[in-house]
C-alpha cells in the first residue's frame, strides 16, 4: 500500500553535515561514533548495519524501545546519529534540535525539504524505509483479493489520502498482488543478507 522512507539525523555537535562528512569522520574514528535505534533487528537498526557493511563503517548501536528514547538521546547529544522514518524527525530538524544528513531514498520527498537523498551524497542505490501492506490467509478466493487490492488501490488515489501521507513523508505505492509478493520477496533476501553479515540476532 504505501512506503516510508527513512531519514538519518546527527546531535547539532557532530562535526558532520552530510552523508559524505559523516563516513569521513566514522573511518577516522573506528568504533567510537553511537546510532541509536527503536530497536534490535527494527528498520532503523537494520538500515544503519546495511549503511556500515557499504562503506566499511565501525559505530557502537545502541538500541532503544522504540523510537522515543532515541531520538531525546539525540537531541540531548548522547547519541551521534540515527535512523528512522520521517514522520517523528523532521520536527525535531526543523525546530533545529538536531540536523538532518540524508534521505534513504530514490528521489527527496516534500516531508523532508532540502534534505537530499544517500544516493545524491554519492552512496550509489541506498534506498530503505518500512511499508504497509495487506496479506490475507493462504486460500482466500482470488475475486477477493482482487477485490480487495481494487479497493485499496482507489483510496490511495483519492487526492485528500494522498496529502494526508505526503505530509507525514509517505508515499502512496498501491502495488498490485503480484508486485507485492515479488517486492517481499526481494525485501526478505536483502535484508536476510544484512542480518546474517552483522550476526543480528533475535532478543528474546
Amino acid at each position: 500500500m504505501s512506503s516510508a522512507p527513512l531519514i538519518i539525523i546527527a546531535t547539532k555537535s557532530l562535526p558532520a553535515n552530510n552523508i559524505q562528512e559523516l563516513i569521513t569522520l566514522a573511518k577516522s574514528k573506528p568504533g567510537s561514533l553511537s546510532f541509536a535505534s527503536s530497536g534490535v533487528g527494527a528498520a532503523a537498526h537494520l538500515t544503519m548495519e546495511m549503511f556500515k557493511s557499504r562503506l566499511g563503517l565501525d559505530m557502537v548501536h545502541v538500541p532503544y524501545k522504540g523510537t522515543a528514547g532515541a531520538l531525546q538521546d539525540t537531541v540531548a547529544g548522547n547519541i551521534n546519529v540515527m535512523f528512522d522514518i520521517v514522520g517523528p524527525l523532521m520536527p525535531q530538524v526543523i525546530a533545529g534540535n538536531v540536523k538532518a544528513l540524508g534521505l534513504a531514498a530514490k528521489e527527496q520527498i516534500p516531508a523532508a525539504p532540502g534534505v537530499k537523498t544517500i544516493v545524491e551524497q554519492g552512496v550509489p542505490d541506498f534506498v530503505s524505509g518500512t511499508w504497509a501492506g495487506i496479506i490475507a490467509p493462504a486460500g482466500v478466493p482470488r475475486e477477493i483479493v482482487d477485490r480487495v487490492s481494487a479497493e485499496a488501490k482507489k483510496a490511495l488515489a483519492d487526492p485528500a489520502m494522498k496529502g494526508k501521507l505526503v505530509d507525514q513523508g509517505i508515499v502512496a505505492v498501491g502495488s498490485t498482488p503480484e508486485e507485492f509478493r515479488a517486492f517481499v520477496a526481494d525485501e526478505i533476501a536483502r535484508w536476510a543478507k544484512v542480518i546474517k553479515d552483522a550476526n543480528i540476532k533475535a532478543v528474546e
